[in-house]
């Protein structure tokens, strides 16, 4: 997680994983950006002027363009015009005691091999790219159509060419000591715990800022089947699937 305060850059520590950091030094001081790690522990930044801010509900005031033309460096070749459908599946964390929203689509393995007809290409970002973000992003710079459920490797838009599209299966996620300001409602079976049921719309204004056609799919039910019947019976994304 990324917020600019009076011309720093604040760096929430944990969100950087270790694969990750190699890559992350090398971007910031080749592009003599000043930063700062702080620790997560302490009180989430609020500021009218964040850079990326989670959670956010308006439009985010400095564009993830800023983020995208710096990465263009690392693409190999520019000129490639975007072929790619991907979704990223969430298999491998199904029944992962540490993850509260671990399960959060049954059937899963229906809707790939649907997509897969269709074309498709299944990614699991932290199988797939692990100890190469370079890979991850000349990868997705090639990515016309990404799907996925509400995920962070939705992030992955931002690696994409403009004028794409984003599909984004709504999915409300279980959260630990959220601030009351973020929550959707507390959930009644895990009272005791502290644990809440939020939504996050920060995927969304990411597609914004990259000008995605982005589709919202309320993934209600946590059932692939009643997704893909979903998707069956609207032309409209038949389309984008098909295309």
């Amino acid at each position: 997680m990324l917020f600019r305060s009076n011309g720093d850059f604040y760096i929430i520590e944990d969100c950087v994983n270790q694969e990750f950091k190699p890559f992350f030094f090398e971007f910031m001081e080749k592009n003599k950006i000043n930063y700062k790690f702080i620790n997560n522990k302490i009180k989430m930044i609020t500021t009218n002027n964040s850079f990326i801010s989670d959670y956010d509900d308006g439009p985010m005031p400095s564009p993830v363009s800023l983020i995208y033309e710096n990465l263009l460096q690392f693409i190999k070749n520019k000129n490639n015009k975007p072929n790619k459908k991907v979704y990223i599946s969430r298999r491998s964390f199904q029944n992962d005691m540490h993850n509260l929203n671990s399960n959060r689509l049954l059937n899963e393995e229906v809707l790939e091999n649907f997509l897969i007809d269709y074309g498709f290409e299944i990614v699991r970002p932290e199988n797939d790219f692990k100890n190469d973000f370079k890979k991850q992003i000349n990868y997705f710079y090639q990515v016309k159509t990404l799907m996925a459920l509400t995920t962070s490797g939705l992030c992955n838009s931002i690696f994409m060419q403009p004028n794409n599209n984003v599909l984004e299966f709504v999915t409300v996620l279980k959260e630990a000591n959220r601030p009351i300001s973020h929550l959707r409602k507390k959930s009644a079976e895990n009272d005791s715990n502290n644990i809440y049921e939020v939504l996050h719309n920060y995927f969304k204004y990411l597609a914004k800022q990259k000008n995605h056609l982005y589709w919202a799919i309320a993934n209600s039910t946590y059932d692939a089947i009643d997704l893909l019947n979903y998707l069956k019976n609207n032309k409209y994304l038949m389309q984008v699937i098909s295309d």
